[in-house]
């Protein structure tokens, strides 16, 4: 398996790096919600933080605000 492709297992997961540009963030700002417990729940495979999509989805949705 080359470096850069991942196991099928995490087909629906995506790295730190492509979820940080998903949400039009830096991967600092992604590591300091981890940190804080308040970004998108995450999933440690080997120390390596994976993010399901699905539950980012979710995780947005939970951020929704009405407009004032």
């Amino acid at each position: 398996m080359a470096s850069d492709s991942k196991p099928a297992f995490l087909a629906e997961y995506d790295s730190e790096e492509q979820t940080a540009a998903g949400l039009g963030v830096c991967v600092k700002t992604l590591r300091n919600w981890r940190r804080d417990k308040q970004g998108p729940p995450v999933t440690l495979v080997g120390n390596r933080p994976y993010y399901f999509r699905p539950s980012i989805e979710r995780w947005l949705r939970s951020r929704e605000q009405t407009a004032a």
